[in-house]
C-alpha cells in the first residue's frame, strides 16, 4: 500500500487572497485536518484507486455519528518515509473489522513536522489523482453495502451514533434486495 489517506475539510485549505499562494492556511492545521493526538497523526494506508480509497471511506464513516460527506486526500508514503518521518502500525477504531489494521501512525511530530506533512497535502490536493469526495448519498450506499455484506451490523456503531444507525436503517429500508 503506497498512500496514507487523511480525511480534511476542503474549506480550510481554499486559497484566501490575504494569503501568499506558496504559504497554507493556519486553519487547515489548527482546524481538526491535521488534528494529532500526544504528538501523532492518524492515517490510513491504501492504493490510489476509487475503489480501495472507498474502503478507508467506509472505516471512516462507520465510526462517524451521522452520515456526511467525507472528503480524503492521499499522501505518499514512500515520500514520507524518505522525509524520516516516523510511521507506525496502530489498531484502527472502526467496527469494521477487516480494515483495522490498515491503520497507522505518523509519530513524534513537532510542529516543524506537521507543518511539513501540511506542504505535502497541499501538493497532494493540486494533483486530481491524489484527492477523493464521496457525498452524503454515496456514503449512505458504501455503509449499506457494508451491511448486507456482512461486514459490519447496526448493532456494532456506538451508542453515541444513533442518528447514523437511524439513517443507515431508512437507506436499507428502501434499498432494493
Amino acid at each position: 500500500m503506497q498512500y496514507l489517506a487523511r480525511k480534511i475539510q476542503m474549506g480550510r485549505w481554499e486559497i484566501k487572497p490575504y494569503i501568499p499562494a506558496e504559504e497554507i492556511r493556519a486553519d487547515a492545521i489548527t482546524g481538526g485536518c491535521l488534528r494529532t493526538i500526544d504528538d501523532n497523526l492518524s492515517l490510513w494506508q491504501c492504493k490510489n484507486s476509487r475503489e480501495d480509497v472507498e474502503e478507508i471511506a467506509l472505516a471512516l464513516a462507520s465510526g462517524m455519528q451521522q452520515i456526511e460527506g467525507i472528503k480524503i486526500v492521499l499522501l505518499n508514503k514512500e515520500l514520507l518515509e524518505n522525509s524520516n518521518f516516523s510511521i507506525e502500525s496502530s489498531t484502527g477504531r472502526t467496527p469494521v473489522v477487516d480494515l483495522c489494521d490498515r491503520h497507522i501512525d505518523v509519530t513524534k511530530l513537532t510542529m516543524i513536522k506537521i507543518c511539513k506533512i501540511a506542504e505535502h497535502v497541499k501538493f497532494a490536493l493540486l494533483i486530481a489523482s491524489q484527492f477523493y469526495q464521496f457525498t452524503k448519498a454515496q456514503i449512505k450506499v458504501i455503509l449499506c453495502k457494508a451491511i448486507t455484506n456482512g461486514r459490519i451490523k447496526l448493532d456494532m456503531l456506538g451508542k453515541n451514533q444513533q442518528k447514523l444507525k437511524d439513517e443507515i436503517e431508512k437507506a436499507l429500508a428502501v434499498t432494493p434486495k
